[in-house]
């Protein structure tokens, strides 16, 4: 049985969406979303403990809420979870405080990180 996407892509339509919903209804649905999100975290992180990918102490200390972007999201745990699930050769992501510590996520974790940006230039070297 395959794996359940910890993390999707959120369509613009949603977006949209939510932002026509009366205030009261769009604060408790983005409410509900933070604690899910919170939840998700907790066991990407417990995983990650679990298969010795990185220790408590060392999350606290080095990486715990020094990776939240501008949407309130924590890079870090995203990055942990392609980290321990991917089969991808690199985590894209838009995130300034990841990309700013790639070199020394990159050596310890195996993973390469690029921006966006970076991706397009790909791309576009390939047409």
């Amino acid at each position: 049985m395959a794996k359940p996407r910890r993390f999707v892509k959120i369509e613009k339509e949603l977006i949209e969406k939510m932002a026509r919903m009366p205030k009261e209804v769009g604060e408790r649905l983005l409410e509900r979303l933070r604690y899910r999100l919170h939840e998700e975290k907790n066991k990407i992180l417990e995983q990650a403990f679990n298969d010795k990918l990185i220790t408590k102490e060392e999350y606290e200390k080095s990486y715990k809420d020094m990776f939240y972007d501008e949407f309130g999201f924590d890079g870090f745990s995203q990055y942990i979870d392609a980290v321990a699930n991917s089969k991808g050769d690199c985590f894209v992501t838009l995130n300034k405080n990841l990309i700013k510590r790639r070199d020394e996520l990159e050596k310890k974790f195996k993973l390469k990180i690029i921006s966006t940006e970076e991706l397009e230039k790909m791309v576009d070297k390939q047409k």
